[in-house]
């Protein structure tokens, strides 16, 4: 498989995970008001989008300017480690 075929396989799956994340929330709105249920939301919410964007910027870096990647990638990676002790 192509390493560009599989970011826009992984990137897509992403996304549409994150769209029935999104539906599920808007059908059980109480675990957003719940103090206790907000965290584990919130951690769901990023363990989806974050793959989804690191996927989204390899494809559009792509194998010519694979400083848009790398830049991207160490970003978001950063923001893992200091999201998800703050429970969001």
């Amino acid at each position: 498989m192509d390493i560009s075929t599989f970011y826009a396989l992984f990137s897509a799956t992403c996304f549409a995970l994150l769209g029935f994340w999104w539906n599920l929330l808007q059908a059980n709105p109480s675990w957003l008001r719940d103090p206790d249920t907000r965290p584990a939301v919130g951690g769901v919410y990023l363990a989806l989008l974050l793959p989804a964007l690191m996927g989204l910027f390899a494809q559009v870096g792509g194998d010519a300017t694979t400083t848009v990647w790398r830049v991207s990638f160490v970003g978001i990676a950063a923001v893992g480690p200091v999201a998800t002790p703050r429970g969001l």
